[in-house]
């Protein structure tokens, strides 16, 4: 058969087994003060660059609002170059469509 052995502590620590220095408070502390302080600087730093971020995406956003209106802009003035008398005439007459006389139009409307 087997014996057991028993250990006790120490001496030193049988008296004062939970007993938390001064010194280790302190030091306790001071790491979880150091803790809560580096969280909020984390916090700090994760927002200011989640706002960057949205910043730069609206900056993107207006840019491309800009490019818009100076495209719409672009192609209105398109449109009235397009509808000019002048320019319909030109290209009338490069397909060659011309204006006609009063004489050579009929009036289907007037035979009824």
């Amino acid at each position: 058969m087997r014996t057991r052995v028993h250990s006790l502590p120490a001496p030193w620590l049988r008296d004062r087994a939970w007993e938390i220095t001064a010194q280790w408070r302190l030091c306790l502390v001071a790491i979880g003060a150091g803790a809560a302080v580096a969280t909020l600087v984390l916090a700090y730093l994760w927002l200011g660059a989640g706002i960057a971020l949205y910043r730069q995406e609206v900056a993107r956003a207006t840019l491309s609002v800009e490019h818009l209106r100076r495209d719409v802009l672009y192609l209105e003035h398109q449109v009235e170059l397009a509808l000019r008398r002048d320019q319909i005439l030109q290209r009338a007459g490069a397909l060659g469509m011309a204006e006609y006389d009063k004489d050579r139009i009929i009036d289907l409307t007037r035979n009824r």
